[in-house]
């Protein structure tokens, strides 16, 4: 059995390495694919890739809402309205400093 692909759209590379430490730290097969930008991503889920591992679709989707070219809403949207891809599970995870110039 091939083991889970998890996509992270995040445009920290410190954040996914904490990710990819913490499903490494609990024990969690998979395989973390990596864009950070979520244009990118759509492009790549959406329009099916020319390569074999184009696609294969993640099992799961973690999510930055504050990427810098948009708010991760687009992402969702598109991402709902893909055939095949409307099912695919979106976990968003904003960091402490969401939504931007928002302190508590």
């Amino acid at each position: 059995m091939k083991p889970p692909i998890i996509l992270m759209i995040e445009s920290n590379g410190e954040a996914v390495e904490l990710a990819r430490f913490a499903l490494w730290r609990n024990n969690f097969h998979c395989v973390l694919q990596w864009y950070d930008e979520a244009d990118a991503a759509i492009e790549r889920l959406l329009s099916g890739g020319r390569r074999e591992s184009d696609r294969v679709l993640p099992g799961m989707i973690f999510l930055d809402p504050a990427m810098m070219e948009n708010n991760g809403l687009d992402f969702i949207l598109a991402m709902k309205s893909g055939r095949t891809t409307r099912a695919v599970p979106i976990v968003v995870f904003p960091d402490s400093d969401y939504p931007p110039g928002c302190r508590t």
